[in-house]
């Protein structure tokens, strides 16, 4: 299908082990994006870490479970070129997703996100902070984070010339 017979958003959420924040940044961009009416073809999520088939963390899936969603069947993996190459949108938790996107793939600069950009107040996040073996409460401020930024980049996709309206 070409790019301009496309009509729904391609996106790629990336963090280190696709663990937490990733996992937990999809589910939560799935129901987001349909509740605004966003077309999409497909969302994934994966970790520059190449970990393979690891369960979401146990936190990660209580804090998205308290918004009713569920990543019990999610596994960790790495993020590779059909991705990265298939991505309209790569979207980075932290500064050192990005360089690693564009170490592995210089020509992805412009449809990288950088998804603390998206915050409510500019420069209140650096990246969005990784939870991985912290209390609760550190994912549930992830969750909090994630929520609002997703909200933000939704409301940015809805104005992007690459997605046409939902039918």
């Amino acid at each position: 299908m070409s790019d301009a017979a496309r009509k729904g958003v391609r996106a790629l959420f990336v963090c280190s082990g696709n663990i937490c924040r990733s996992p937990m940044a999809l589910v939560i961009a799935e129901r987001i994006l349909a509740e605004e009416g966003i077309p999409v073809e497909w969302l994934e999520s994966g970790g520059t870490l190449g970990i393979q088939g690891e369960p979401a963390a146990a936190n990660a899936q209580l804090a998205v479970r308290e918004l009713g969603l569920d990543l019990t069947s999610h596994r960790s993996k790495g993020i590779g070129a059909v991705e990265l190459d298939g991505a309209d949108y790569i979207v980075v938790m932290a500064p050192e997703h990005e360089r690693e996107i564009r170490m592995r793939r210089p020509d992805a600069e412009p449809r990288i996100v950088r998804l603390w950009e998206c915050t409510n107040r500019s420069g209140r996040l650096k990246r969005i902070a990784d939870p991985i073996g912290n209390p609760f409460g550190d994912y549930a401020a992830c969750r909090s984070d994630l929520l609002e930024c997703i909200r933000n980049w939704a409301g940015q996709l809805k104005t992007d010339s690459r997605i046409t309206a939902a039918s």
